[in-house]
């Protein structure tokens, strides 16, 4: 007899799973760095070098906030198309040892299409002075990265949706 659960109860279990994992690693990383690796927004330096003096990245527009401008785009001034069509996801069993399918001669894992085209304009610009502040602009950084991220992959999402109704863009793009 087969367990017959719906896709929610598996999502439920993934989801469970994956708090407690997060929870370990999350320990773990503390006991190992001692805080020395936490960095705060409200200690990240903007443009001008003035603190960003915030805890939540959320909170407000990053445009306004984190006095975001063109030069805090994480793709530069360039306009990537990061989920292009021609291409499709770039799989290789050649950059991990061991990463291959069923069949020995079969391709490896698949990067997905937004692992391809990572825009990282400000961690290559990011503080390398190996001060203190390094780890809160990085916060920072990763942060508007994110930011910038979600508004891309909501801007894919309803272009893909007009071709492809009801398809798993999420899946295939994550």
């Amino acid at each position: 007899q087969s367990g017959g659960g719906s896709p929610q109860d598996a999502k439920h279990v993934l989801d469970e799973f994956g708090q407690q994992v997060h929870k370990e690693v999350k320990k773990e990383a503390e006991r190992r760095s001692k805080g020395e690796l936490k960095g705060l927004l409200t200690s990240a330096k903007l443009s001008g070098g003035e603190i960003a003096g915030t805890t939540d990245p959320c909170s407000s527009d990053y445009t306004k906030h984190f006095e975001a401008n063109s030069n805090r785009y994480p793709c530069g001034n360039t306009n990537v198309d990061r989920f292009p069509d021609n291409d499709g996801a770039e799989c290789d069993n050649s950059k991990i040892k061991g990463n291959k399918g069923k069949e020995d001669n079969s391709e490896g894992a698949c990067a997905p299409y937004r692992r391809l085209s990572l825009c990282n304009k400000n961690f290559q610009n990011n503080n390398n002075d190996h001060s203190s502040n390094a780890k809160h602009d990085l916060l920072l950084d990763v942060c508007m990265a994110a930011n910038y991220e979600a508004q891309s992959l909501i801007t894919y999402h309803d272009k893909h949706e007009l071709t492809n109704v009801g398809s798993q863009i999420c899946t295939v793009l994550a």
